[in-house]
C-alpha cells in the first residue's frame, strides 16, 4: 500500500492526533479559509480548516485531495496539532491518503 503525504511535520506534539474518513462537507470562505467535516470524526457543528493562498502549492493540494476525495468517496487521514474538540474549528498540520 503507498501513501501520499503533503506537508511539513516538524514536532510531534503529546496532543497530536489522525483522524480517518470520508469527506462529508466542504466549503471555502470569501477568505480562502477550506473548512470541512469528516464522516465519524469529532466535528458536527465546527470544522477542520486551513488557509489557501496563492503562494502555498501544499494547501492546494490538499484542496485537491479533499474534491478528489469527496467525489470518489475514499477517505483522508488528517492529523491536527492538538486533540481533536468538537467545540471549536481545528488548523489541519497535514492530510494524505493511502492507496491500494
Amino acid at each position: 500500500m503507498a501513501a501520499v503525504a503533503i506537508g511539513i511535520v516538524l514536532a510531534s506534539p503529546a496532543g497530536a492526533e489522525t483522524l480517518t474518513g470520508n469527506v462529508s462537507r466542504i466549503y471555502v470562505t470569501s477568505t480562502g479559509m477550506v473548512n470541512f467535516r469528516i464522516q465519524g470524526a469529532c466535528k458536527s457543528g465546527t470544522y477542520f480548516q486551513f488557509q489557501l493562498t496563492e503562494e502555498d502549492s501544499a494547501r492546494k493540494a490538499w484542496y485537491a485531495m479533499l474534491l478528489n476525495a469527496a467525489t470518489q468517496r475514499q477517505p483522508v487521514r488528517v492529523a491536527l496539532a492538538d486533540a481533536c474538540d468538537p467545540a471549536i474549528n481545528q488548523t489541519v498540520a497535514y492530510m494524505y491518503q493511502d492507496y491500494e
